[in-house]
């Protein structure tokens, strides 16, 4: 009965010490690398959005940062951010 006690122990310690090292060695890196790429897509689409804008102010005239903000707004939720 000690034995199988014993065996039983390691076997939950391995089970728990390889399910902490899945997390820490490919659930977070995948998880951080999907996070920057997102930021990345983000700033992409704000300077898209950004340099539409300032030529469509351009061609129009003057706009007020309330317009501004307004316009970069419903330009990212057209891009799904």
């Amino acid at each position: 009965m000690d034995k199988a006690l014993r065996n039983a122990l390691i076997a939950g310690i391995l089970i728990v010490s390889a399910s902490v090292a899945y997390y820490f060695v490919i659930f977070l890196p995948k998880k951080e690398a999907i996070r920057v790429d997102q930021q990345n897509k983000l700033e992409e689409a704000k300077k898209d959005c950004t340099k539409r804008i300032a030529d469509i102010a351009k061609k129009g005239g003057g706009a007020s940062s309330s317009e501004y903000k307004t316009a970069l707004d419903f330009c990212l939720s057209s891009k799904g951010y």
